[in-house]
């Protein structure tokens, strides 16, 4: 019966590692495939930095108003992403 019990536990434990991973690197190298999934830092390997979706469009563009905004208490550790 121990036995049988430490099998199950094993089993689990194997099993259940698999599980955390929830991106693949087939879905990493495919992320274009899926726009509404921002699977990486810069969406994609290519680093492009930008989503396929249709939501903002010419038409509709003016009508965004701001919800949200960071304002940082010290700029001394702040960093960001160089503008190329």
């Amino acid at each position: 019966m121990v036995s049988r019990i430490i099998l199950v536990v094993i089993y689990v434990s194997v099993f259940s590692i698999h599980s955390l991973a929830q991106v693949t690197y087939e879905r990493l190298l495919t992320a274009e495939a899926e726009p509404h999934n921002w699977l990486s830092y810069s969406g994609t390997y290519k680093s492009q930095r930008h989503s396929l979706l249709e939501e903002v469009s010419k038409t509709n563009v003016k009508t965004l108003e701001l919800k949200w905004v960071f304002q940082a208490q010290s700029f001394q550790s702040f960093e960001a992403s160089p503008l190329v």
